[in-house]
């Protein structure tokens, strides 16, 4: 944790402390030497130094703690957030003097820091007290003073940064400000680099950098290698093999047949079709001398070990000579005829090959006489002699070479090259011969003639198709984890949609339990209202009860005493009818007999008027008649006033059933009105006993209502904040099932993607393949180089590719336009190509390396050393780590082309960047600091995408798995640890370690890697910390090493300056490159 020297939190305790500061005794705390002189004291050399080792890392421009920085004496007299820290001309008064001596809190440097900072010493803090007594004076320079540059001694051995070319070719390490690249096929140093801007050292030594190189790194196409140094970094390139212009080493356009060079000089001989003959200077491209042309084709030349004589051997069979220097013949004898090969056994001594497999050996100065004929049979096809003239190699068509004794002419070994030999080569110290012919090309071992090499086809087109394999490997293995990551995808999708379902049910229910509570809430206010409504009108409702029961029973009453009334009215009204009944029957009986009389009166005096009229005139008969009709008359009238008498009578009964109808229903209806005159009282009474009741159970109902109504708005409460809670916990899972909809997208694109890559790389490996096979061309001819270190071949299309004589390790090569047919050895590690034309071409066959680009120097925005590099996966950038110690840790990248800065992160650590490595596909960054954090970065706009806590110590490197998803960092604290990137969690953590790990290199695809340590030691370690292998050799302090980008070969230096190459795979050290022990030894080559 940081400290501020004075805060808001302790203005308190300050001010309390004032009076102690006044008092005439020094404050109790740290001693303090008292000091006295005549100069006054030297803020910037003097009191400076103290504070930027033990204060500026935490109050300076960028870090100020508290507000306070202690850069220069114009921001220490500003103070900080809470006020002055000193008072100029007294120190005693000066709070800053109160936390340095340790007077109060906050101590001064606190007790555990970041930069180990201690407790000041007396003497220093007399230094800070005179100071401030001085009047706390001086001035900081704005501009950076010169750098005064001790030279660094030569010698200087230690190893602490290293690099390898992807391509396995070449190894760097600094020692010193020196910069040492090896060619590791040859094991040889390839340069010394030089800057020309530099001086060399007192001994000499070419010098790279003023100070330490800090770090290396090479390109992805082996090209460049990158250096960092104090404010800079350094871009250093190969340049290429390119051709030299054509030389015409015959005139008038005839096309070389046949050349040779001689050994250790800068002579070419070449002889043509038409025969001639001509020895040019290569460096100064003139003709020394012509022979010829002499009319016959030459075949075949040869000079002599010596370099004195020149053989050729024309199409007439005929080998004549000459001396390389004048031209001059040799001798006009001539040779044994129908040679078919020419080779020299030593300075003056040849040998030919003739039909029916015969070798004669002859002079140079008598070539008509033949010293040795021997027959070893077979169709000769190429001689060759060891050193010394002690054997001579014979090839055949049948695929044999003999190796025959001079001595004796006997064949001592017969090899079999598995192919027609065209050609044979010995390397200058005769231990390897290389035997040519087809697309194989073999060396052989002289001691014991076994094969150490097979050297055939394109090695680079080769490597192309490993790497084609090797990422086929990988994209085929990426088809698993992205069909899990899928199914993981899935898996948590469906999880997040059940959350997410969860969380909408719960929130469903709390709002029903809201609405539900609303509604009761609501209800029981209603009823309460109503209740107290009611319980305010009981009173009254009692009241009107009692009032209205006292009603019911009167009217009850009224009701029994008119139905009484009635029942009387009904029986005298009863008996009114029966006597009206009783009348009106009487009345009828007389009526109807009276009807009866007046009907047979009328009868009698119509049958009697009937009778008179029948008798005409007769008086009697119509007297009776007459009297017949006068008794009808007077029974009619008897009859209607008996009618007359009924009539009332029946009106007296009708009266009487209608009074009698009348009181029936009067008695009824009066009856009806006693049941509901009681059943009202009843109801009254009811009521009343209903209402008294009631009155009686309001009181607890009203305590029931108002505790279901506060229960309610309780539980609306409740049911508001479960809601709340549900929407944010609705809104979260919604956006983690868009989220998980979006990233199971993402990955079922990433999966289609996936498993459309072997498609597209197994087509790239069937390309590579094919190139492979076009490659596998037949060798033609072939040189020794480099003092037969290497053995250039030529091929029948051209192409020139150098080998490692030692293993047969390819080198680079080089591309001629033109089909030459010969290849040899010029001085100079340069090679000479000619054949089918009159020119000649020269090729250097060691590309030198040279100073291309510097990033950075005076004006740099690099604040201190470049600690750290690396180079994007496409070759166009480079990120360049440091950063001023214990202020802050800075990343640059730089556009490779023209040097321009793309990103800049000032405060990407809060102190020095230690490592950095690009992830594979480019896109991001990770470094590792001595704030003992490993941070991830994306390289576009710098944004920070991880920051991996874990490590106790300065986390000093860095490496991606292939797959980009897994990050191994190492540290001071003895520790490995590997990151899942997806989540930044940690996966795993070991150790075993006794020192720091000083390095970690993931392996080719897989999960294994390389890393150093302090305690002597390179090791193969499996992600999970189990160890694979050790390297040896590893006696010393290892600070770093590196691995080729297929996990095959790896580089690891330290503090014996002896950098090392391994065969991981195998766990064989392969070379050991020691330092120089004078700098006379290796000369620079630029």
């Amino acid at each position: 944790m940081k400290y501020a020297i004075v805060s808001a939190m302790m203005a308190g305790s300050l001010a309390q402390a004032a009076s102690s500061l006044y008092a005439a005794e020094p404050p109790p705390g740290l001693e303090v030497t008292a000091l006295s002189r005549d100069k006054p004291v030297d803020f910037t050399a003097e009191i400076l130094p103290i504070l930027r080792k033990n204060c500026l890392a935490c109050h300076n421009a960028r870090d100020t703690d508290g507000e306070l920085n202690l850069e220069t004496p114009a921001t220490i007299a500003k103070g900080g957030e809470s006020g002055a820290v000193i008072v100029p001309g007294d120190a005693d008064k000066s709070r800053l003097m109160v936390h340095i001596r340790k007077v109060e809190k906050p101590f001064m440097p606190p007790r555990r820091n970041k930069v180990s900072a201690k407790q000041l010493t007396p003497r220093q803090l007399g230094l800070i007290q005179l100071w401030i007594n001085e009047g706390a004076k001086g001035e900081v320079p704005l501009e950076p003073q010169a750098l005064n540059w001790r030279p660094i001694p030569s010698t200087l051995k230690p190893i602490y940064s290293v690099a390898i070319s992807p391509d396995g070719q070449f190894a760097a390490c600094g020692r010193g400000n020196q910069i040492f690249v090896y060619h590791l096929p040859t094991g040889r140093l390839a340069a010394r680099l030089v800057d020309p801007g530099l001086a060399n050292g007192k001994s000499g030594a070419p010098v790279a950098h003023r100070d330490v190189v800090q770090s290396l790194a090479f390109s992805p196409d082996n090209r460049t290698l990158a250096s960092g140094g104090y404010r800079l970094a350094k871009l250093w390139r190969r340049q290429p093999a390119a051709p030299s212009a054509p030389l015409n080493l015959l005139p008038g356009g005839e096309p070389v047949t046949a050349i040779g060079t001689a050994p250790g000089q800068a002579i070419v001989v070449a002889a043509g079709g038409s025969g001639t003959v001509q020895v040019l200077d290569s460096q100064g491209r003139l003709p020394l001398w012509r022979a010829g042309p002499l009319g016959q084709a030459a075949e075949q030349l040869a000079v002599s070990p010596d370099g004195e004589l020149v053989a050729v051997l024309f199409a007439d069979g005929r080998v004549r000579l000459w001396e390389t220097s004048t031209g001059e013949r040799v001798t006009r004898e001539a040779s044994p005829p129908d040679a078919q090969d020419v080779a020299w056994l030593n300075d003056r001594q040849l040998a030919t090959a003739h039909p029916g497999g015969v070798i004669q050996l002859w002079a140079a100065i008598n070539p008509g006489r033949v010293t040795s004929r021997w027959n070893p049979g077979g169709d000769l096809t190429a001689l060759a002699a060891l050193p010394g003239g002690e054997t001579v190699l014979a090839g055949r068509a049948d695929n044999k070479v003999l190796i025959i004794g001079v001595g004796d002419g006997k064949v001592q070994k017969e090899i079999d090259h598995g192919a027609p030999v065209t050609g044979l080569r010995v390397r200058a110290d005769g231990k390897q011969i290389a035997t040519l012919g087809g697309p194989t090309a073999k060396l052989w071992e002289a001691d014991n003639w076994s094969v150490t090499a097979s050297l055939h086809g394109n090695p680079l087109a080769a490597e192309s198709e490993a790497r084609a394999a090797q990422t086929l490997a990988f994209v085929k293995a990426e088809i698993g984890h992205h069909k899990a990551e899928v199914e993981s995808r899935e898996k948590a999708l469906k999880k997040d949609r059940e959350a997410a379902k969860k969380a909408t049910d719960a929130l469903a229910k709390h709002e029903k339990t809201l609405d539900d509570k609303t509604k009761e809430k609501t209800v029981a206010e209603g009823a309460l209202k109503k209740l107290n409504g009611e319980i305010a009108a009981l009173p009254k409702q009692i009241e009107s009860a009692k009032k209205a029961q006292a009603e019911a029973d009167v009217a009850l009453k009224a009701a029994q005493s008119q139905a009484a009334e009635a029942k009387a009215a009904l029986a005298k009204a009863s008996e009114a009818k029966a006597e009206a009944a009783a009348a009106k029957v009487k009345l009828s009986s007389v009526l109807m007999e009276l009807g009866t009389a007046a009907q047979a009166a009328r009868q009698l005096a119509a049958d009697a008027r009937a009778t008179a009229n029948a008798a005409k005139g007769d008086n009697d008969l119509a007297t009776q008649a007459d009297v017949a009709t006068a008794l009808a008359k007077r029974k009619a009238g008897e009859f209607e006033f008996a009618l007359d008498r009924h009539a009332p009578a029946k009106q007296q009964l009708a009266k009487a059933e209608a009074e009698l109808n009348a009181a029936t229903k009067t008695l009824a209806k009066v009856e009806a009105n006693v049941p509901p005159a009681k059943t009202e009282l009843d109801v009254k009474a009811k009521r009343l006993a209903a209402l008294e009741e009631r009155q009686k159970k309001t009181p607890e109902e009203k305590k029931n209502l108002e505790k279901k109504i506060a229960d309610a708005g309780n539980a609306l409460t409740n049911a508001q904040r479960e809601i709340d809670l549900a929407k944010s916990e609705v809104g979260f899972t919604g956006r983690n099932v868009k989220t998980a909809e979006a990233n199971l997208e993402k990955a079922r694109a990433e999966q289609a993607e996936a498993g459309r890559r072997p498609a597209r790389h197994e087509a790239a490996l069937a390309l590579a393949k094919a190139r492979v096979a076009a490659g596998m061309l037949d060798w033609i001819d072939a040189a020794y180089v480099d003092a037969g270190a290497q053995i250039a071949t030529l091929s029948i299309d051209g192409r020139v590719q150098l080998w490692a004589t030692d293993g047969g390790a390819r080198s680079h090569r080089c591309d001629v336009v033109g089909g030459a047919r010969f290849i040899r050895r010029l001085g100079g590690g340069q090679l000479a190509l000619a054949g089918g034309s009159p020119e000649m071409t020269v090729l250097a066959t060691e590309p030198g390396w040279m100073l291309a680009k510097t990033i950075g120097g005076d004006d740099s925005p690099l604040e201190d050393r470049v600690t750290a590099l690396d180079f994007s996966p496409d070759g166009q950038r480079l990120a360049t780590g440091g950063g001023f110690p214990s202020r802050g840790g800075e990343i640059h990248i730089w556009d490779i082309d023209d040097g321009s800065e793309t990103l800049r992160i000032p405060q990407a650590h809060s102190d020095t960047v230690c490592a950095l490595a690009f992830s594979p596909d480019g896109h991001r960054l990770a470094t590792g600091g001595t704030d003992r954090f490993a941070r991830v970065f994306e390289t576009d706009r710098g944004a920070e995408l991880r920051a991996l806590e874990g490590h106790t110590g300065h986390v000093l490197g860095v490496s991606w798995q292939r797959n980009g998803r897994v990050l191994a960092t190492v540290g001071a604290d003895k520790a490995v640890k590997v990151w899942n990137l997806l989540n930044g969690d940690q996966k795993k953590s070991f150790s075993g370690f006794n020192k720091e790990v000083t390095s970690v290199h993931f392996l080719g695809i897989g999960t294994q890697a390389v890393v150093s340590a302090g305690d002597n030691v390179v090791k193969v370690v499996k992600e999970d910390g189990g160890e694979v292998r050790r390297l040896p050799d590893t006696g010393t302090f290892m600070h770093a090493s590196d691995v080729t980008p297929d996990g095959r070969l790896a580089v690891a230096g330290g503090f014996d300056g002896i950098l090392r190459l391994w065969d991981v795979h195998a766990g064989k050290l392969l070379h050991k490159f020691t330092p120089p022990e004078k700098n006379t030894e290796i000369a620079a080559k630029e």
